[in-house]
């Protein structure tokens, strides 16, 4: 699972870079022994959907709400509850300082930082990514758990 989350995320690291897709990979500067954080963010991810998806099908299981519309409402808040918790987590690391130097600067001779290599912005490429892959898990709980549904089987087609 591990990796197959991880190569999940490489689908969308033009968003977020390959430095910032290094340190979740797990990368301490030298090697790969940290944790990997694909891991708890996707399985993080992989949660919220089926909750949102379990909620939808068979908690609101409303006839008004078995509309294309309201599976994209839940889609989209699926979706941006995702894009702020990997957001979250990976500009958490970002201000505490927990990524390797060498992933965040380039240094010239004298050590001096010459350019910053991970910002804000590739945190929020992360939460972007991260809604994707949320997207994906989604739509895949759709098909798997629509059909026990009394009133929404039949959505959002």
């Amino acid at each position: 699972m591990e990796n197959l989350l991880g190569n999940m995320y490489c689908w969308f690291e033009s968003f977020f870079g390959q430095n910032l897709g290094d340190h979740l990979w797990g990368f301490d500067g030298v090697n790969y022994t940290l944790p990997i954080k694909f891991n708890t963010i996707g399985l993080i991810g992989l949660s919220v959907s089926l909750v949102t998806v379990l909620c939808y099908y068979y908690v609101i299981n409303h006839p008004r709400f078995n509309k294309w519309w309201s599976w994209t409402i839940m889609l989209l808040i699926n979706g941006i509850i995702n894009l702020f918790i990997g957001y979250a987590m990976s500009v958490s690391d970002f201000l505490d300082g927990n990524i390797a130097d060498v992933l965040m600067y380039t240094r010239d001779e004298n050590n001096e930082i010459v350019d910053t290599l991970i910002s804000v912005s590739d945190c929020w490429g992360f939460g972007i990514a991260n809604f994707f892959i949320a997207t994906i898990f989604f739509i895949a709980f759709t098909f798997v758990f629509k059909w026990g549904s009394r009133n929404a089987k039949y959505s959002p087609f």
